[in-house]
């Protein structure tokens, strides 16, 4: 704690043991919480002022390194979905295709050559079609193919179109206005999980009769995103506070990734006035990217 200036210089020198040095070159080497404070003397008057420093350069390299740490465990999260996801296309599916054409062929010859009853082997060809639309509903939820082999704008189209033939109650109106080569790679993956995620809230507690999806690109000012719907809304503070429902949990998976990917993350809304769900990314960057 120093006064004034000089206190301030007499303070650096004493600490540091060494010939007049001015304080303030110390401070400006570390990352520094700075505290000023005022006194008054006997009368209520400000007589003297203090300021307080806190070295909190270790406490900023354990939360960027934490930050990091957070970041990669996401992407080591995405990679395994992706995994996952191919083995069930390329292993189950197929395996499951295999059994349908056996089946199929087989209920056409018999058909033709014998009076067996088939009805029960269709009845079963029927569970495996049922099941193959199943099994890759479920791969597309872990990782759509469609985001590496087409990207993040033909994703978000397909993801609107499934999700308007899943709640065909839901009026849902998209402007997709940007385009492939505007976005970073590391940031396809993020749009895509805050879009189906907050689609997903909407259409579990909203009960919103119209949503809007609108991811665009603004000269100059990066990646813009927003989600909203006309629905009942609710009170922010208490959806954060209860973090074992649903809707919080969804909340701070939105606002957890695009603070890793670099963004700025913002939630408006009111009982009876609907939800909008913003993010927002600088122009050409992402954040952490390794």
């Amino acid at each position: 704690m120093g006064r004034g200036r000089g206190a301030g210089n007499r303070l650096g020198q004493k600490c540091l043991g060494q010939t007049p040095l001015n304080w303030f070159n110390v401070i400006l080497k570390l990352v520094a919480k700075v505290s000023p404070k005022a006194l008054k003397d006997g009368q209520g008057q400000f007589n003297e002022t203090f300021t307080l420093f806190a070295d909190i350069t270790q406490q900023k390299k354990t939360e960027e390194a934490l930050k990091i740490l957070s970041w990669k465990l996401l992407k080591a999260k995405e990679v395994e979905r992706k995994i996952i996801a191919s083995e069930l296309h390329d292993g189950i599916g197929q395996h499951l295709n295999g059994m349908r054409f056996t089946l199929e062929n087989f209920i056409e010859g018999t058909g033709k050559t014998s009076r067996l009853d088939i009805g029960p082997l269709l009845r079963v060809l029927s569970i495996i079609n049922e099941t193959i639309e199943e099994v890759r509903d479920i791969a597309m939820a872990l990782r759509p193919s469609l985001l590496d082999d087409l990207g993040i704008v033909a994703t978000l189209s397909w993801h609107c179109r499934k999700f308007q033939e899943t709640y065909s109650n839901i009026k849902l109106e998209t402007n997709i206005d940007i385009q492939e080569c505007q976005i970073l790679k590391s940031l396809d993956i993020v749009i895509y999980r805050i879009v189906q995620e907050a689609l997903n809230n909407m259409a579990k507690h909203a009960k919103a009769n119209r949503v809007q999806v609108h991811p665009t690109q603004a000269p100059g000012k990066g990646i813009l995103l927003a989600v909203e719907d006309d629905g009942r809304g609710f009170e922010l503070g208490d959806a954060i506070v209860k973090e074992g429902s649903n809707r919080g949990l969804g909340l701070a998976s939105m606002r957890e990734r695009v603070k890793l990917s670099g963004g700025a993350f913002a939630v408006e809304s009111n009982p009876d006035e609907g939800t909008a769900i913003r993010a927002s990314w600088p122009c050409q960057e992402s954040g952490i990217t390794g």
